[in-house]
């Protein structure tokens, strides 16, 4: 495949994109504020907390590993923005856990390094944004950075951008619409039940 953009380019576009997504997840969880039942609003946050968790990492992967050109006055500019965001690359920082909880809690199957459950250790105890004032500040300071690149690239992010808008990408087929999806549920309860059935059969519970 054709390489239609340089190294930086799609660095540059995916923290963009990354920070925009951050960004809006945590504006759509401060609209919907005072206006669902208290339940509700706390699994709100849990989720919202948890996505913004898994791309802040995105978002610093990108920024730590791949925002970088091997263009002298280029890798000048980027050195001199990371010296200028470092404020805000230290807040989020303080949040020493942040790795460990996205890859033991929310993007595995909730064990730690020796194998052992996070519940043995207890999911407060990780260190990272725990409410809505802490999720603000970390939010925030993602937003500064990526404000700082975006104006210090606005043409190079325009064209990448004004490729994308252009291309026509493929789309993989749904497998259910609004008319098949409650059937489909259905024949999977079914078939589980006469599952258990038979189970119980050969088990002379039945």
């Amino acid at each position: 495949m054709e390489k239609r953009f340089d190294d930086l380019d799609i660095a540059l576009y995916h923290l963009m994109f990354i920070g925009n997504a951050i960004e809006r997840t945590f504006e759509a969880f401060n609209s919907i504020i005072g206006k669902v039942a208290g339940n509700a609003e706390h699994v709100f946050f849990v989720n919202t907390s948890s996505m913004i968790l898994i791309l802040a990492k995105s978002f610093l992967d990108e920024y730590n590993g791949f925002v970088k050109s091997d263009d002298p006055e280029l890798m000048a500019t980027i050195t001199n923005i990371k010296t200028t965001v470092k404020p805000a690359i230290r807040v989020i920082s303080q949040w020493k856990d942040r790795g460990d909880f996205r890859n033991q809690v929310l993007a595995h199957n909730l064990r730690g390094k020796e194998n052992e459950s996070v519940f043995e250790r207890g999911l407060t105890s990780y260190d990272i944004p725990q409410q809505g004032a802490d999720l603000h500040v970390f939010v925030s300071c993602i937003g500064m950075v990526k404000e700082v690149f975006e104006s210090a690239f606005t043409a190079k992010l325009a064209g990448v951008q004004a490729v994308l808008d252009k291309q026509v990408d493929p789309k993989a087929a749904r497998r259910y619409d609004a008319g098949t999806f409650e059937a489909a549920i259905e024949e999977v309860r079914v078939e589980i039940n006469e599952n258990i059935r038979k189970l119980k059969v050969e088990q002379g519970l039945l």
